[in-house]
């Protein structure tokens, strides 16, 4: 079942601004947060950033919904027997949950009638406990599709694009999660991480060559979001631990020697208010640390909850996508007389 706008419009509509700009500005804005909060890098306010990231964002979101389509194509839900299934076929099942048996057997008659979905009428009871999912998932896509060309579609299509801007929030919070992992494993006061932070570009290059193999090699969905996670880790990790800056140039031995007497007062002078420094240093970087891994964690919570809206509106659009085509011959019949009466 596709439940999702594939259509290419010309003009950005609803679906646009919700599947796709809402989704990839707050992608952008997340990924761009830790620079301010860190380094105080924010990001430029002038009028040409903003359309740049504007249009950065429009695409940013078309490729989290494409992500979407390859890991998951509908968000599943349970049925009866805890089952993950899609919603427009759950919604046909002899269930409490499920639509009325009223409409259930209109839908089934007029599926029939219009494209031989299922083969079988069944008008007697409307039950569809013998039809497929594969043939629910296409009498969906045609009934859907009737709706759309015949403009009868109603409150429906704001689920789409509700749904479609809680997938998108998803995977954007799921990036964002693991980048601030790697924003406050890069944080840690660590000899060895800091050591790492040479290589860390290679590895990053290395990554991203293994990406690229695996995309032409494999066809795993689950293989390639676990490649995207441990990416954007791997991207926290490099930019939020940049290599260190080069080594001090060494003064000349008259200079070295002349201030000598001085450097030897000062520093046993001030040796322990250095050495207070670089532990008040310290806990700098470990509350960066704490902090960037408390954003992980809220980024992971709030991603949890946007899947579970997610699934919530795709049930919904489905519910009511199969409601409007059960009443299509009433629709159709008071359109005709509308159309008859304006003639005359």
């Amino acid at each position: 079942m596709a439940e999702s706008s594939d259509a290419i419009t010309g003009k950005l509509d609803f679906y646009d601004i919700l599947g796709y700009l809402v989704p990839g500005l707050v992608l952008v804005g997340l990924l761009s947060l830790p620079f301010g909060l860190i380094t105080g890098t924010w990001p430029s306010t002038s009028l040409t950033s903003a359309v740049l990231y504007l249009v950065g964002a429009h695409i940013v979101g078309h490729i989290l919904q494409g992500f979407l389509r390859v890991w998951e194509i509908v968000p599943e839900i349970k049925d009866d027997k805890g089952k993950l299934r899609a919603p427009s076929s759950v919604l046909l099942d002899e269930s409490p949950k499920s639509l009325a048996p009223a409409i259930r057997a209109k839908i089934r008659k007029l599926t029939n009638k219009f494209w031989e979905i299922p083969k079988t009428p069944g008008l007697n009871d409307g039950s569809w406990d013998d039809v497929p999912d594969s043939e629910r998932a296409a009498a969906f896509l045609q009934a859907r599709n009737l709706l759309l060309q015949a403009k009868k579609q109603s409150y429906f299509e704001q689920f789409q694009g509700k749904y479609a801007l809680m997938g998108g929030m998803t995977a954007g919070l799921a990036i964002a999660s693991v980048y601030y992992a790697g924003w406050a494993f890069a944080l840690i006061p660590s000899d060895c991480i800091s050591h790492f932070s040479k290589y860390g570009p290679y590895v990053m290059a290395g990554f991203l060559a293994a990406v690229v193999i695996c995309l032409g090699l494999m066809q795993n969905s689950r293989v390639l979001l676990v490649l995207l996670l441990l990416g954007g880790f791997l991207a926290g990790f490099v930019i939020g631990n940049p290599a260190p800056p080069p080594p001090q140039i060494r003064q000349p031995p008259e200079t070295q020697k002349g201030a000598g007497v001085v450097c030897a007062v000062c520093c046993n002078g001030n040796s322990e208010g250095s050495g207070s420094g670089s532990a008040s240093q310290a806990e700098h970087i470990e509350h960066k640390a704490t902090f960037m891994l408390i954003l992980a964690l809220v980024a992971f919570g709030v991603g949890t909850r946007c899947y579970g809206a997610y699934k919530a509106f795709a049930t919904e659009f489905a519910k009511g996508a199969w409601r409007d085509f059960a009443n299509y011959d009433l629709l159709s019949d008071s359109g005709n007389k509308e159309g008859g009466g304006g003639a005359g």
